[in-house]
């Protein structure tokens, strides 16, 4: 069962991130299929965390997105940037995982979420750089493929 569980969640954060990196946004119809999943999930359907870890796990990892998503709106607003740094649909997938993996998970969860995320920034910044791009304040970059690593390093226990 675990197997299904690794490859049904490698599917929903291959095409999270897909979509991400495409739009620069996660759609609300995949929030709600990865939510029906951690639903079925969460009521040990498929040997998850259980439905207290779920739920705890997401209050957590959902309060670090809503904080995240609230200082990316004043900071663009204090910079008059237009630019949203955390989106709420980040947030929800944040959550979300949080809720996937349980409560005991998410520290660890979350700071592989911003090592990833910083690698991508530092990834990001260095190839515009070498490519003599300028750099822009509206500049973005897709946080769920980040989320992904995270989420995909902890299932299959990397250290």
């Amino acid at each position: 069962m675990n197997e299904l569980r690794l490859l049904i969640a490698l599917l929903l954060y291959v095409a999270l991130s897909w979509v991400d990196i495409r739009e620069r946004r996660v759609p609300r119809t995949w929030q709600g299929a990865f939510l029906a999943w951690v639903i079925v999930d969460a009521l040990w359907l498929t040997g998850g965390p259980g439905v207290w870890a779920a739920g705890l796990g997401l209050v957590a990892a959902g309060a670090v997105g809503y904080l995240l998503y609230g200082a990316g709106k004043l900071y663009g607003r204090w910079r008059e940037v237009d630019a949203v740094v955390f989106g709420l649909g980040d947030a929800h997938v944040l959550a979300l995982s949080g809720a996937y993996l349980g409560a005991p998970a998410v520290p660890q969860m979350l700071w592989r979420c911003a090592i990833f995320g910083g690698l991508l920034a530092i990834s990001v910044l260095t190839v515009r750089r070498l490519r003599r791009q300028p750099y822009h304040r509206e500049l973005t970059i897709p946080y769920v493929p980040p989320m992904a690593l995270a989420v995909g390093s902890l299932l299959l226990d990397i250290p």
